[in-house]
């Protein structure tokens, strides 16, 4: 079976992300501005953005669960 990965909406010249941009998870406007905050450079350094895989979704939360260092 063959998986189509849909070609990347967000431009390295652009200057906002809106959830239209995003085809892999539904954010909110608001959720989306707050994660451009945290990203040094802001949208300019963004690819695209998506949830975490099961996988890693367990690592963060063993490592947020450990308070310091890595699990």
């Amino acid at each position: 079976q063959e998986v189509v990965d849909p070609a990347p909406l967000i431009s390295a010249q652009g200057t906002a992300i809106t959830p239209e941009m995003l085809p892999l998870i539904e954010l909110t406007q608001r959720e989306i501005d707050r994660i451009v905050g945290t990203v040094p450079g802001g949208v300019g350094n963004i690819q695209d953005i998506y949830g975490l895989s099961p996988l890693q979704d367990g690592i963060l939360f063993h490592h947020l669960l450990a308070g310091q260092g890595e699990p």
